[in-house]
């Protein structure tokens, strides 16, 4: 599946970080995808138009790169289940 949302890139550039494809086929990474999710969610959506308004994607990407380094280690926070899917 994900190789169908992604096809441009090869299996090592998608796992180097993570990506949001919009139901416009846009591929979001870094603080754009953050941006993004909290703007999907209803209890979150304020805080998307907040970041939006101040344009910290930029300040996100940092945040991202970070949670990437310890990526194993919040890993091991998640349970290892398959999760719901509500794409099409």
């Amino acid at each position: 599946m994900v190789s169908q949302l992604l096809p441009h890139l090869s299996r090592e550039e998608r796992s180097e970080k993570w990506h949001v494809v919009t139901p416009q086929a846009e591929d979001l990474t870094e603080g754009r995808a953050i941006v993004a999710v909290l703007g999907a969610l209803a209890p979150t959506r304020w805080l998307s138009r907040f970041l939006l308004w101040i344009r910290a994607d930029g300040a996100l990407n940092g945040v991202d790169q970070v949670l990437g380094r310890h990526r194993g280690k919040l890993g091991r926070l998640v349970p290892d289940v398959e999760g719901p899917r509500r794409y099409p």
